[in-house]
């Protein structure tokens, strides 16, 4: 932390990169997303999870908020495919193990890399704050 601090108070051009850094990151796992959200893998994602009561009510009520609403369906389903959030689906019974398992592998790769990207993005931006603040 002192290392950020450091240059963070060095000059303009490294507390802009500092600065900016955790945005990019935070905004390249969003458009991996929205990129999944606004094309036809967004159809294939909900008919790979087609027996999940809980994501096709979820899928009704987004889907009337237009791109918006696509976008959150598909951040719920990138959050189904993270450890901890896919086991607590699994043991409710919102979800199946085996529709997880034979998930498209390209689509879950995206959707992982992606989510993984905005949650990195975010804690390097909390950090950043603090740091400047």
């Amino acid at each position: 932390m002192s290392l950020l601090v450091e240059l963070a108070s060095s000059s303009k051009s490294w507390k802009l990169f500092i600065a900016l850094t955790p945005c990019v990151i935070l905004l390249t796992g969003l458009f991996i997303i929205a990129r999944l959200a606004w094309t036809k893998n967004l159809n294939i994602m909900l008919s790979a999870l087609k027996s999940s009561d809980w994501l096709r009510l979820q899928s009704v009520i987004w889907c009337a908020f237009g791109l918006w609403g696509k976008l959150m369906i598909t951040g719920q389903i990138a959050t189904l495919m993270h450890w901890p959030i896919k086991q607590l689906h699994i043991r409710r019974g919102k979800i199946k193990e085996e529709e997880i398992e034979n998930f498209p592998k390209p689509l879950k790769y995206q959707l992982i890399i992606g989510a993984f990207l905005v949650d990195i993005g975010a804690l390097l931006c909390a950090i950043t704050y603090h740091a400047y603040s």
